[in-house]
């Protein structure tokens, strides 16, 4: 056998050898992929949930508190100053009543405006740097 062509095979062995191992590393690495895209998903879809949680809690709050400074406005203008403003302003469905107006509550009753936090940037994952 020529000894340039026994160099050849020897190239060509080694050759297949190198693919069959970057084939098995690169289904490996597909897997890690697929692993690490599903958890960065459900980083992201746990950090929306819990932001639109806050939200809601937020605005059940809110409403709390807009419900409690309409119950008051109501019982110091009287009933039908108040049907007046309810008729011309926007409707809100927070079933006050208009009949005989209540005392307003006792100041301690009024739900405090809670310490606004600063936004939830770190509940919501980073973006995914992809560049290879």
């Amino acid at each position: 056998m020529h000894p340039s062509l026994i160099h050849t095979n020897h190239a060509e062995k080694a050759k297949q050898e190198a693919e069959a191992l970057f084939e098995e590393c690169s289904d490996a690495a597909r897997q890690e992929i697929k692993h690490f895209h599903r958890g960065r998903v459900r980083e992201l879809q746990e950090g929306v949930e819990n932001y639109v949680a806050l939200q809601l809690s937020s605005a059940r709050s809110a409403l709390s508190i807009i419900s409690t400074a309409l119950s008051q406005i109501s019982w110091h203008l009287g009933s039908k100053a108040w049907a007046g403003l309810t008729t011309t302003a926007a409707p809100i469905s927070l079933h006050l009543s208009t009949s005989t107006p209540q005392p307003p509550p006792p100041m301690s009753a009024i739900p405090k405006v809670p310490h606004l936090s600063p936004p939830l940037v770190s509940v919501i994952p980073k973006p995914l740097n992809l560049s290879f």
